[in-house]
């Protein structure tokens, strides 16, 4: 009966323990509109609330959030609140292409607590109404397909003037390229054998050179990003022999038309963004996060260096 009795007095307080535990972090998603029409954007706010000696990490957002494409990653923010809870507030623009509601799932937020226990705070589902830009009885009937654009008449001079020109200039251009070639060539020869990498070959030395600098934890976390994106565009384009593009959305357009596997694509997609914003919004990522990002790297390389040994292996003679 004693034990019986403390055991029903204990009750109360391990499960109030237990619940405090459990709130030590908490996470919430908002949205600033319930409605938008389709492409228009919408802001998603990720809030993460810690008490003393928890430590929160990024939220576990690719470049999509259920059926919503993220169009920008916007800086982070950490405050303090009363009672010494942190605050983490992370943001996102996001817009929709599909008419009707679109669920925005739980987002997992990862922490780690001050005894070293890690544990993931889930914020509760939301819903997006996607509108179409056509109006409620709005008549379509008047809108017309496009018109291919009118070959407008001009002297027949100009035109054969206009066509020799290019052809010189193609001719000029071929030339050039002749002699480029062949000095490359020439140069080449010259070049030891150790130095003829391949495009895995000069990414993994280039990589594992970057990630033994440990740049971020010395305060160049910029410079880190820099030599990073830097080396991912190379071997893109040296690998699958694509155009760069200006912006990293076009170059994993490129990759995509390439044939380029999406797995692969999009990992050094989301690489190139991340340096995009600390680029461009002068974001500033943990050590730890900038460092996981030259890991991440790495693995998309080296996942490929497989398939270029094959390529190799299949264009040497037997």
């Amino acid at each position: 009966m004693r034990l019986v009795l403390t055991l029903a007095l204990a009750l109360p307080f391990v499960m109030a323990s237990g619940a405090a535990a459990a709130d030590a972090v908490t996470a919430a998603a908002t949205l600033d509109r319930t409605t938008i029409t389709v492409g228009d954007g919408a802001f998603l706010t990720v809030i993460a609330d810690a008490e003393a000696g928890y430590q929160v990490s990024d939220p576990t957002i690719a470049h999509t959030v259920g059926d919503l494409e993220v169009l920008e990653v916007l800086p982070s923010g950490r405050s303090t609140r009363p009672g010494g809870v942190t605050r983490w507030t992370f943001r996102y623009r996001v817009t929709g292409w599909v008419v009707g509601d679109i669920s925005v799932p739980p987002i997992s937020i990862p922490y780690a607590g001050p005894n070293g226990e890690n544990g993931v705070a889930t914020t509760t589902p939301l819903v997006l109404h996607i509108a179409s830009v056509i109006k409620d009885g709005e008549d379509t009937t008047d809108v017309k397909p496009l018109k291919p654009q009118l070959d407008l008449p001009e002297a027949l001079a100009a035109k054969l003037g206009r066509i020799a020109l290019g052809v010189l200039a193609a001719a000029a251009f071929t030339a050039l390229a002749g002699v480029i070639f062949w000095v490359l060539l020439r140069r080449r020869d010259r070049i030891p054998a150790a130095e003829r990498l391949t495009p895995v070959q000069r990414a993994l030395r280039e990589l594992d050179a970057l990630a033994e600098q440990r740049l971020p934890e010395k305060g160049k976390t910029a410079e880190h990003y820099a030599l990073l994106t830097a080396s991912l565009r190379q071997y893109a384009v040296q690998r699958f022999g694509i155009d760069p593009g200006r912006t990293s959305r076009e170059l994993r357009a490129a990759m995509e038309r390439a044939g380029v596997d999406r797995a692969q694509a999009s990992a050094i997609y989301e690489i190139l963004r991340e340096g995009d914003e600390v680029r461009f919004r002068h974001a500033i990522p943990y050590p730890a996060h900038a460092q996981n990002a030259v890991r991440q790297a790495l693995e998309v390389v080296r996942r490929a260096a497989t398939a270029e040994e094959y390529e190799i292996a299949a264009l040497r003679p037997q």
